[in-house]
């Protein structure tokens, strides 16, 4: 794990906390999400990199999520420019998330950078080839073959706490959780990794299983869960 670096300053003259975020300004013009807390007047911003940091406003207001009851956070992650809408008003909370965005997401998140060449063949000069071997680089995500990393394909939810459960392990957030875990009709369904990372995740209240009480491990996880499950692991690692 590769510590972060904190830069703290005062919040106080901000006039509303809850509006803004803090974001990296590109040598293009861009703007791009750096982790960072706002907490009892202070801002803390963990960094990797250097660079030139400022407060945008970044509000969007999705027609479509009013009735979602992950919201919250699929509009504290778009304020942060973690997540997109499919469109400006629209975010399709009940689509699904190919592996490849689900891994671009999270690299985003944790404002991470390659270092080495990239592994996969199906990822080369493609938009996400560097966030998905970013995110290889830290062990948080694995390819299909050690060649490829399917990353078109829709991911399942077991896939997804997979990974979710190797980034708990790259934050370094305690899992030590005194709360009893939920019994899933098809936990059987699960491999072996996977139960241990159900297990945990729903612990510490990151995933959830279904209305029916199954957790549908080869079920595609929609863009509204893939929030849901981001950011909670995002607040545990104290990075939002």
């Amino acid at each position: 794990f590769t510590d972060y670096v904190e830069l703290t300053f005062s919040a106080t003259k901000l006039s509303d906390e809850t509006n803004i975020a803090f974001v990296r300004l590109l040598e293009d013009g861009t703007k791009a999400s750096v982790p960072h807390t706002v907490k009892d007047g202070m801002v803390t911003l963990k960094v990797h990199q250097g660079g030139t940091f400022t407060v945008a406003q970044q509000t969007k207001d999705f027609s479509d999520i009013q009735a979602d009851g992950h919201a919250p956070y699929i509009e504290e992650l778009t304020k942060r420019l973690i997540v997109q809408g499919k469109t400006d008003s629209t975010f399709e909370p009940n689509s699904t998330s190919t592996r490849a965005q689900f891994a671009a997401i999270i690299a985003r998140a944790l404002d991470l950078k390659h270092a080495g060449t990239t592994t996969f063949t199906d990822t080369k000069g493609k938009w996400f080839e560097q966030d998905v071997q970013a995110l290889f680089e830290t062990g948080i995500i694995k390819g299909t073959s050690p060649q490829t990393f399917a990353p078109n394909a829709a991911i399942t939810r077991q896939q997804a706490a997979l990974m979710m459960m190797r980034l708990v392990t790259y934050l370094n957030i305690d899992t030590n959780v005194n709360v009893a875990p939920a019994t899933f009709t098809d936990f059987n369904k699960l491999s072996v990794e996977g139960k241990e990372a159900v297990v945990v995740l729903q612990k510490l209240g990151v995933f959830s299983g279904k209305e029916d009480g199954s957790f549908d491990p080869n079920g595609q996880l929609t863009r509204s869960q893939m929030a849901k499950i981001i950011y909670k692991v995002l607040e545990l690692g104290e990075l939002l």
